[in-house]
Protein backbone atom coordinates (compact mmCIF):
# COMPACT_ATOMS: atom_id res chain seq x y z
CA UNK A 1 0.00 0.00 0.00
CA UNK A 2 1.07 3.53 -0.93
CA UNK A 3 0.53 6.22 1.48
CA UNK A 4 0.41 9.48 0.19
CA UNK A 5 2.03 12.34 2.85
CA UNK A 6 0.63 15.73 2.96
CA UNK A 7 2.68 18.02 4.30
CA UNK A 8 1.27 21.59 5.05
CA UNK A 9 3.10 24.34 3.30
CA UNK A 10 3.63 27.43 5.22
CA UNK A 11 4.95 31.28 4.18
CA UNK A 12 5.94 33.81 5.69
CA UNK A 13 4.07 36.42 3.56
CA UNK A 14 3.27 39.41 4.83
CA UNK A 15 0.18 41.07 4.48
CA UNK A 16 -0.09 44.09 2.17
CA UNK A 17 0.48 47.57 2.83
CA UNK A 18 -2.82 50.02 2.52
CA UNK A 19 -2.50 51.34 -1.09
CA UNK A 20 -2.15 55.21 -0.13
CA UNK A 21 1.09 53.75 1.87
CA UNK A 22 3.13 56.58 -0.21
CA UNK A 23 2.39 59.96 -1.99
CA UNK A 24 2.31 59.07 -5.16
CA UNK A 25 -0.33 56.73 -4.41
CA UNK A 26 -2.62 59.00 -2.21
CA UNK A 27 -5.96 58.92 -1.77
CA UNK A 28 -7.85 62.37 -2.68
CA UNK A 29 -10.25 63.79 -0.43
CA UNK A 30 -13.60 65.22 -1.35
CA UNK A 31 -13.54 68.63 0.02
CA UNK A 32 -16.99 69.32 1.31
CA UNK A 33 -19.29 72.31 2.82
CA UNK A 34 -18.88 70.07 5.72
CA UNK A 35 -16.64 67.27 7.36
CA UNK A 36 -17.47 64.65 5.20
CA UNK A 37 -14.89 62.04 6.73
CA UNK A 38 -13.30 58.72 5.13
CA UNK A 39 -12.03 55.74 7.06
CA UNK A 40 -8.57 55.06 6.74
CA UNK A 41 -5.94 52.97 8.45
CA UNK A 42 -2.36 52.40 9.03
CA UNK A 43 -1.80 48.34 9.19
CA UNK A 44 0.86 47.34 7.74
CA UNK A 45 1.81 50.74 6.58
CA UNK A 46 5.68 51.42 5.83
CA UNK A 47 8.02 54.30 6.69
CA UNK A 48 7.57 56.76 3.55
CA UNK A 49 10.75 57.67 3.66
CA UNK A 50 11.88 53.94 2.98
CA UNK A 51 10.12 54.73 -0.31
CA UNK A 52 11.35 57.96 -0.79
CA UNK A 53 13.92 59.87 1.69
CA UNK A 54 13.72 63.39 0.14
CA UNK A 55 10.47 63.54 1.77
CA UNK A 56 10.46 66.20 4.45
CA UNK A 57 9.94 64.51 7.51
CA UNK A 58 7.48 65.62 9.94
CA UNK A 59 8.37 68.08 13.04
CA UNK A 60 5.77 66.81 15.24
CA UNK A 61 4.04 63.90 16.92
CA UNK A 62 6.88 61.79 17.48
CA UNK A 63 6.64 60.47 13.77
CA UNK A 64 8.13 57.17 13.59
CA UNK A 65 6.42 55.46 10.48
CA UNK A 66 3.73 53.33 8.98
CA UNK A 67 2.25 56.73 7.84
CA UNK A 68 -0.33 56.73 4.90
CA UNK A 69 -1.07 59.74 2.38
CA UNK A 70 -3.86 61.61 0.83
CA UNK A 71 -4.36 64.62 -1.59
CA UNK A 72 -7.13 67.50 -1.99
CA UNK A 73 -7.61 70.17 -4.33
CA UNK A 74 -7.66 73.87 -3.19
CA UNK A 75 -10.65 74.73 -3.17
CA UNK A 76 -11.67 78.57 -5.15
CA UNK A 77 -11.00 80.77 -2.07
CA UNK A 78 -7.35 79.07 -1.29
CA UNK A 79 -8.47 78.16 2.15
CA UNK A 80 -8.84 74.85 3.50
CA UNK A 81 -9.10 73.13 6.86
CA UNK A 82 -7.73 69.11 7.10
CA UNK A 83 -9.11 67.23 10.87
CA UNK A 84 -8.74 63.61 11.90
CA UNK A 85 -10.67 62.23 14.75
CA UNK A 86 -11.22 58.57 15.54
CA UNK A 87 -12.79 55.87 14.43
CA UNK A 88 -12.83 53.05 16.86
CA UNK A 89 -10.36 53.78 19.49
CA UNK A 90 -7.92 51.54 18.28
CA UNK A 91 -5.61 54.95 17.52
CA UNK A 92 -6.22 57.35 20.08
CA UNK A 93 -3.43 59.57 19.26
CA UNK A 94 -1.82 60.82 15.51
CA UNK A 95 0.01 63.31 13.90
CA UNK A 96 -1.37 65.20 10.68
CA UNK A 97 1.16 67.22 8.03
CA UNK A 98 0.16 68.76 4.90
CA UNK A 99 2.70 69.50 1.73
CA UNK A 100 3.17 71.29 -1.29
CA UNK A 101 4.69 70.63 -4.72
CA UNK A 102 4.14 66.59 -6.20
CA UNK A 103 4.99 62.99 -5.08
CA UNK A 104 8.13 63.50 -5.76
CA UNK A 105 9.08 67.23 -4.88
CA UNK A 106 6.72 67.74 -1.40
CA UNK A 107 7.68 70.97 0.42
CA UNK A 108 6.67 70.88 4.56
CA UNK A 109 3.81 73.55 4.92
CA UNK A 110 2.49 71.91 8.64
CA UNK A 111 2.28 69.49 11.03
CA UNK A 112 0.27 69.36 13.57
CA UNK A 113 -0.36 67.38 17.04
CA UNK A 114 -3.40 67.37 19.34
CA UNK A 115 -5.28 70.44 17.87
CA UNK A 116 -8.43 68.29 17.14
CA UNK A 117 -11.99 70.26 17.60
CA UNK A 118 -14.39 67.59 16.17
CA UNK A 119 -14.03 64.70 18.88
CA UNK A 120 -11.13 64.70 20.95
CA UNK A 121 -8.25 67.19 21.28
CA UNK A 122 -5.37 63.64 20.73
CA UNK A 123 -6.31 63.96 17.46
CA UNK A 124 -5.28 66.99 14.79
CA UNK A 125 -6.82 69.57 12.45
CA UNK A 126 -4.30 71.67 10.34
CA UNK A 127 -6.08 75.10 8.82
CA UNK A 128 -4.33 77.16 6.05
CA UNK A 129 -4.75 80.31 3.74
CA UNK A 130 -3.50 82.01 1.18
CA UNK A 131 -3.13 78.47 -1.29
CA UNK A 132 -3.23 78.04 -4.77
CA UNK A 133 -6.70 77.28 -5.93
CA UNK A 134 -6.71 74.28 -8.20
CA UNK A 135 -3.37 73.09 -6.86
CA UNK A 136 -2.97 69.61 -5.04
CA UNK A 137 -2.22 69.31 -1.29
CA UNK A 138 -0.76 66.12 0.05
CA UNK A 139 -1.52 64.91 3.61
CA UNK A 140 0.03 62.31 5.91
CA UNK A 141 -1.04 61.25 8.80
CA UNK A 142 0.03 58.60 11.16
CA UNK A 143 -0.37 57.32 14.49
CA UNK A 144 1.45 58.87 17.58
CA UNK A 145 5.13 57.47 17.72
CA UNK A 146 3.62 54.48 15.70
CA UNK A 147 2.63 52.94 18.60
CA UNK A 148 -0.50 52.10 17.17
CA UNK A 149 -2.34 50.51 14.34
CA UNK A 150 -5.67 50.89 13.45
CA UNK A 151 -8.42 53.37 11.83
CA UNK A 152 -9.16 57.26 11.90
CA UNK A 153 -11.74 59.40 10.54
CA UNK A 154 -10.42 62.20 7.98
CA UNK A 155 -11.96 64.97 6.31
CA UNK A 156 -11.11 67.97 4.35
CA UNK A 157 -13.52 71.53 4.24
CA UNK A 158 -12.94 75.00 3.02
CA UNK A 159 -11.90 76.81 5.76
CA UNK A 160 -12.89 80.39 6.44
CA UNK A 161 -10.93 82.62 8.76
CA UNK A 162 -12.44 85.30 10.86
CA UNK A 163 -11.47 88.53 9.73
CA UNK A 164 -9.80 90.88 12.60
CA UNK A 165 -11.61 94.05 13.06
CA UNK A 166 -9.35 97.18 13.03
CA UNK A 167 -9.88 98.87 16.27
CA UNK A 168 -8.91 101.81 17.44
CA UNK A 169 -7.52 102.23 21.57
CA UNK A 170 -8.50 105.67 23.19
CA UNK A 171 -6.48 106.45 26.37
CA UNK A 172 -8.71 108.24 29.02
CA UNK A 173 -7.56 112.16 29.51
CA UNK A 174 -7.50 111.05 33.46
CA UNK A 175 -5.14 108.20 32.89
CA UNK A 176 -1.56 108.09 34.97
CA UNK A 177 1.26 107.17 33.59
CA UNK A 178 0.82 103.67 35.08
CA UNK A 179 -2.35 103.23 32.71
CA UNK A 180 -0.69 104.51 29.89
CA UNK A 181 2.49 102.09 30.03
CA UNK A 182 -0.23 98.75 31.09
CA UNK A 183 -1.75 99.67 27.54
CA UNK A 184 0.89 100.15 25.83
CA UNK A 185 2.52 96.67 27.01
CA UNK A 186 -0.66 94.84 26.11
CA UNK A 187 -0.46 96.54 22.58
CA UNK A 188 3.26 95.28 22.02
CA UNK A 189 2.22 91.78 22.67
CA UNK A 190 1.22 89.86 19.36
CA UNK A 191 -2.38 89.65 20.64
CA UNK A 192 -4.98 90.85 23.59
CA UNK A 193 -8.18 89.51 24.05
CA UNK A 194 -11.44 91.67 24.95
CA UNK A 195 -14.00 88.72 26.01
CA UNK A 196 -13.51 85.77 24.09
CA UNK A 197 -11.85 87.76 20.51
CA UNK A 198 -8.77 87.97 19.99
CA UNK A 199 -6.94 90.69 17.82
CA UNK A 200 -3.77 91.48 16.37
CA UNK A 201 -2.18 94.49 17.68
CA UNK A 202 -0.84 95.56 14.47
CA UNK A 203 -4.06 96.30 13.11
CA UNK A 204 -4.85 98.57 16.44
CA UNK A 205 -4.02 102.45 16.53
CA UNK A 206 -2.99 104.30 19.82
CA UNK A 207 -4.58 107.89 20.30
CA UNK A 208 -5.20 110.08 22.39
CA UNK A 209 -8.61 111.36 24.19
CA UNK A 210 -9.25 114.52 23.21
Amino acid sequence: TLALLLIPLFTNAQAPAPANDNPIDAIELNVGETCDAIIGGNMNATASEDFDDSIPAPDCASYSGADVWYKLVVPASGNIAVETYEDDNSITDGGLAIYSGTPSNLVLLDCNDDDGIITDESFERIELTNQTPGDFLYVRVWAYNNNTAGTFNICATPFMPIPIPEATIIIPINSDDDDVEEIINTLETDYFSVGEMYFDSSDLELVDDI
